[in-house]
């Protein structure tokens, strides 16, 4: 990219000299990085099944299962059982809920 020796390769960033001050892009980008609660399949179950409850229209659903998969917080989730919940209104809870649960939870077992 042209920036010589001033050119992060660990972030892939330039680095511009009198970068080390408290705005340094870096430092910013290191900052942004959350830590999540390791938690188990049970517990993130229970989480979710609460959190999709408390959406209007879907207090009767029953049942939700936990997938497995490579992304960083090592799951996602669907709903097997609506019971009389409209299902796109289900639905929409739940990718609502599952990116809340994502951002605070990962997976252990």
């Amino acid at each position: 990219m042209g920036y010589g020796r001033f050119y992060s390769s660990k972030l892939g960033l330039p680095h511009l000299p009198g970068c080390a001050g408290p705005f340094c892009l870096h430092k910013l980008l290191q900052m942004a990085k959350f830590k999540t609660v390791g938690v188990s399949y049970g517990a993130l179950r229970k989480e979710c099944l609460e959190a999709i409850r408390q959406w209007p229209d879907c207090e009767t659903v029953s049942g939700i299962q936990i997938i497995r998969d490579n992304s960083p917080a090592g799951f996602s989730v669907r709903i097997t059982l609506n019971g009389e919940a409209d299902e796109r209104i289900a639905d929409r809870a739940m990718d609502c809920v599952q990116r809340e649960k994502r951002r605070h939870f990962h997976l252990t077992e």
